[in-house]
């Protein structure tokens, strides 16, 4: 780093903390959705009437605002880390113009760029989401075991078509990878570094 000039180096420690920011508020949008969870599973715990409001036609209201509700914080995250993806690009970008590409894919920006051009980061939040949204599954697999009439089609229909629905567009949501924000610029040129001086 002591051959970046004073600008790149200024700009590149704070895209670093930019990135860590970034980071710290993906977490907390985790931790926000599972207390989220924890305090619907704990006010039904409370409530003598919850078993049979759980099977009943009224609950499928409350499962999808919850389902929504999961879903939607794992997209806010998965839009962090869009940002957090372009700040890592542009940093190996930097690099790889000052030192070659061959001495940056050894470092942490080579790859973390890598990997976020794969799935490996967004199949976590992929998982995360679904893991959190099987209690609500379970809700809604047991209206279908309990329904007072089987032969109704809105206690089969309805619950399975939102299991397959919110199936759906979470895998729809996190099927991008993410693509170098400044695309056609692959070919760096030398690194100034290691140029080797023209003959007089």
């Amino acid at each position: 780093m002591n051959n970046l000039e004073s600008f790149d180096l200024e700009y590149f420690t704070q895209s670093r903390k930019e990135i860590d920011t970034e980071k710290r508020e993906r977490d907390h949008l985790l931790n926000f959705a599972v207390i989220i969870l924890g305090a619907l599973c704990f006010s039904f715990i409370r409530s003598a009437d919850a078993q049979g409001y759980l099977i009943s036609s009224d609950a499928l209201y409350l499962v999808i605002s919850a389902l929504v509700i999961v879903t939607s914080l794992f997209w806010v995250r998965w839009k962090k880390l869009q940002q957090i993806a372009d700040r890592w690009f542009v940093l190996n970008r930097m690099l790889v113009r000052k030192y070659g590409q061959e001495f940056v894919k050894e470092r942490l920006e080579g790859i973390a760029v890598e990997d976020l051009k794969t799935r490996r980061y967004i199949m976590k939040d992929l998982v995360l989401n679904y893991a959190l949204s099987f209690p609500f599954y379970g809700l809604l697999l047991s209206q279908c075991m309990n329904a007072s009439d089987p032969s109704w089609t809105f206690n089969w229909l309805a619950p399975l078509a939102i299991i397959a629905l919110h199936v759906g567009v979470s895998a729809f949501i996190f099927r991008r990878k993410f693509a170098d924000p400044l695309p056609g610029m692959e070919d760096s040129p030398e690194p100034t570094n290691q140029r080797d001086e023209k003959p007089a």
